[in-house]
């Protein structure tokens, strides 16, 4: 069963049994109008991506193109799909049926090849992760705006824009990542704090940590402070041995998706679960999974 639910808890049907897209969601349009899903071919290398008009309930699907990577949907209204770039594979932007509209240089200058692409909020310029040379600044139409530099600290990745002129990226090892904002005009980039990834509520600037060991996920939440300080923000017991991921916010609360251990092989939780999380104040609301619709929660994504 495939649900679109509201900020208030409401859930509408979209789709089930033999209506329901192949694959997993991976991408909202910018308009709200579409999402995207991604399957893959009997096991092989390829795969197959599915547009669900959310109007209509029409599908259609087509196959990504070979080495195609991590596909979503262009900006600022989706009116095109962007599979990004890595390992000498270029970026491409495709139309809405499959189709090759640009295909992007694999590297820029000396900075070695370029690795994912990010949107602007407008759709005017991209963010690519190079080996060398920092984040590298691309127009819509292939042409190298200037490489923006990244900390000192080592390999940085770039998640998404944090606003019109910065990129968050997350820089580091696994073990212990830090969060950056990188000005999008060349400026030196300003440390956020620790953390996987990050989201800006209007009670202050959160992000998600943790590691895995063995079999356990150990899920964390922090409050970034100041000059990259932070402090634990608790989190019920239920989240803390769970292969658990914040999707983002929405006025003071987080989105919470717990996926259940048939999926992940980690943690003990055989029912996924979707929460919403205040941070303020611990409380935590049910909208999916267990006892709110008696089933379980494989994947959500916030649009």
């Amino acid at each position: 069963m495939l649900f679109l639910i509201d900020p208030l808890g409401g859930r509408y049907a979209l789709a089930s049994g033999t209506s329901l897209p192949n694959g997993g969601i991976v991408a909202w349009s910018g308009d709200g109008k579409r999402t995207l899903f991604q399957a893959r071919f009997g096991g092989g290398a390829d795969f197959e991506l599915t547009v669900l008009d959310l109007a209509t309930g029409s599908t259609t699907s087509f196959p990504l193109p070979p080495t195609g990577k991590f596909p979503t949907f262009t900006k600022p209204d989706g009116l095109a799909i962007f599979s990004s770039a890595g390992n000498d594979i270029p970026a491409r932007r495709l139309g809405l049926t499959g189709d090759v509209q640009f295909t992007f240089p694999t590297s820029y200058d000396l900075s070695g090849a370029i690795r994912g692409g990010s949107y602007s909020p407008d759709g005017t310029e991209l963010a690519f992760d190079t080996a060398s040379a920092g984040i590298a600044l691309v127009g819509n139409d292939g042409r190298l705006l200037r490489f923006l530099p990244i900390p000192a600290s080592g390999l940085c990745t770039t998640l998404r824009w944090w606003s019109s002129d910065e990129i968050l990226a997350v820089c580091g090892s696994s073990a212990e990542p830090s969060l950056w904002l990188v000005p999008s005009d060349g400026q030196a980039p300003s440390l956020l704090g620790p953390g996987h990834d990050a989201w800006r509520l209007p009670t202050g600037v959160y992000s998600s940590a943790g590691s895995c060991h063995m079999d356990t996920c150990l899920f964390s939440l922090l409050r970034l402070g100041a000059h990259g300080t932070s402090e634990p923000v608790t989190v019920p017991d239920r989240w803390r041995f769970e292969d658990v991921l914040s999707l983002g916010g929405f006025g003071n609360r987080l989105a919470i998706f717990g996926a259940p251990t048939s999926l992940t092989g980690f943690g003990n939780q055989e029912v996924g679960f979707l929460d919403w999380f205040d941070p303020r104040t611990g409380a935590v609301t049910p909208l999916l999974g267990g006892s709110v619709n008696g089933g379980s929660v494989n994947a959500a994504l916030m649009f």
